[in-house]
């Protein structure tokens, strides 16, 4: 990301799940909220005031 863009936030979104077998760990699985990050990058629009279908009926080449 260039010095100049400003996040819209800072944080991102990971959820991690943890797997235990005999007090051992045996599965790992970390979850990311990718629309944030694209959003940061400038691959996708802000939001507005747009939530769920509207947002997404409202980007670009999606079918009307």
């Amino acid at each position: 990301m260039s010095p100049g863009k400003r996040r819209s936030s800072g944080r991102i979104r990971c959820d991690i799940f943890l797997g235990f077998r005999d007090g051992l760990l045996s599965c790992y699985t970390a979850s990311f909220e990718i629309a944030g990050m694209l959003r940061q990058l400038g691959a996708l629009p802000p939001r507005g005031d747009r939530k769920g279908g509207a947002y997404l009926l409202s980007l670009p080449g999606t079918p009307a």
